[in-house]
């Protein structure tokens, strides 16, 4: 796989490594999403398999479900409920983080954010045990993010 390592390939390979993986009796496919390759032409559909993949993210009966969104780290910005967190090929689709959880992102990870803005090209993928792209009004709960 030298050289052809592109967001389509590492979701195709990491989609078919989550069907073996059964986590809490579901294969771990149901709770991991991988973006799709930004595509201008398809992206109107791609956004709507988002929203019904990530639909499993709404609270129900008083309980949040966590899922696991892998993508390359882009930005973040804050906001007045927390921050947003871009992720590449989720361009209309930002992480809301709170602001507790974000601020231990930026300690426990500062290296990994220093060594990207020092060197151009160096890239950081955020796996978040928590995605929610709704409205910047929905409350945002506090995750124990890791990064790979």
């Amino acid at each position: 796989m030298e050289g052809k390592r592109n967001q389509g390939v590492r979701r195709k390979y990491l989609t078919a490594a989550a069907h073996e993986v059964i986590a809490k009796g579901v294969p771990l496919t149901e709770r991991l999403y991988v973006p799709e390759p930004f595509n201008e032409a398809s992206h109107p559909a791609a956004a709507q398999r988002r929203r019904v993949k990530l639909d499993i993210l709404r609270p129900v009966e008083g309980r949040s479900p966590l899922a696991i969104v892998l993508g390359e780290f882009k930005a973040v910005e804050s906001t007045s409920s927390g921050h947003r967190v871009w992720i590449r090929h989720m361009p209309d689709a930002p992480l809301l983080v709170d602001t507790k959880t974000w601020k231990r992102i930026e300690k426990v990870f500062a290296p990994l954010f220093e060594a990207r803005g020092a060197a151009k090209g160096c890239r950081v993928t955020p796996c978040d045990g928590r995605a929610d792209p709704r409205a910047e009004s929905t409350p945002t709960r506090s995750t124990r993010p890791a990064w790979c």
